[in-house]
């Protein structure tokens, strides 16, 4: 895996949490760091921290994994 300019976090999750993170990875076939973006991206998306920019490949993406 190449190189990274995203910051690391620590994030402590209790163990059903992992338990089903790790099952809807291998549902989804994605990674649980691109669950967890996703994840966070909504919560600050509810609370208008910012707006996410309207590309077609974002809408696009979204509409496949929603």
């Amino acid at each position: 895996m190449g190189r990274t300019l995203r910051k690391q976090v620590a994030l402590y999750l209790d163990d059903v949490h992992i338990e089903k993170l790790d099952k809807l990875a291998k549902k989804t076939g994605r990674t649980k760091q691109e669950l967890l973006r996703e994840a966070v991206n909504a919560l600050l998306l509810e609370y208008r921290m910012f707006n996410f920019p309207r590309r077609k490949s974002y809408l696009r993406r979204r509409a496949v994994t929603h």
